[in-house]
């Protein structure tokens, strides 16, 4: 009987966090795959390894809340998993709007003339212009714009998006170790290679060696900071 009552309080606390939070059943997967990730799989149920270099001899030290930061760290890649399929249909997306823009400063031609001669509009610098040829200049104008295949929106533009959206993503999970993982003894080095051994075990990063990844990280982070040139 008392193995039951702990069935149903655990079904009711899972159904309590689903509604709750609609990305608790989303991100259990992920939560899972965490578990296995270099940083938790060989711990105990609430610590973490602190490893900084290859050659450091790898420790368990106690999380503040490993279950918090295992959950906020899934939370994150979630995020970052969302943003990247939205990055990876932004240049569809460009193409589009940008055929629609076109065909409406086609379509924009005629009634311009029109609303000219009835005196509508008032006379500029382009009233002088022939009917003809605006509309030899507007083909230009689409001719020089449709030439950008969505290949090429996705060469320029993905690259940029999905950089910006990893340096969100290492952010929130230092910030996720910060305020759940281990309070001592764990450096921000040994921090930033915890998040490239997650990056690489979730396959976000290439398989490099952990040490090549961590410095990038570093690098990235350094980038963050430095102020905008305008």
């Amino acid at each position: 009987m008392d193995y039951q009552h702990a069935a149903q309080d655990t079904e009711s606390q899972t159904l309590l966090w689903a509604f709750a939070d609609p990305l608790f059943l989303l991100s259990s997967t992920l939560r899972d795959r965490l578990l296995q990730a270099p940083p938790f799989r060989a711990c105990t149920n609430d610590e973490c390894i602190c490893k900084e270099t290859p050659s450091y001899n790898p420790q368990e030290v106690p999380c503040r809340n490993r279950s918090m930061l295992v959950r906020s760290l899934a939370r994150a890649i979630d995020a970052y998993d969302r943003a990247c399929s939205v990055a990876k249909a932004t240049p569809q997306v460009m193409q589009e709007q940008t055929l629609q823009a076109l065909e409406h400063l086609r379509a924009m031609v005629k009634p311009n003339f029109y609303l000219r001669r009835r005196r509508i509009l008032a006379d500029s610098s382009h009233s002088k212009k022939r009917r003809s040829t605006i509309e030899r200049e507007v083909q230009e104008l689409g001719a020089l714009v449709t030439e950008i295949t969505r290949d090429n929106y996705a060469h320029v533009i993905v690259p940029r998006l999905e950089s910006a959206l990893k340096r969100d993503l290492c952010e929130a999970m230092r910030q996720a170790f910060a305020a759940y993982g281990p309070s001592s003894d764990f450096s921000a080095i040994a921090m930033t290679y915890a998040i490239a051994h997650i990056l690489i075990h979730c396959g976000i990063e290439e398989s490099d060696p952990v040490a090549t990844v961590a410095e990038r990280l570093r690098k990235r982070a350094e980038r963050a900071q430095k102020p905008a040139k305008d």
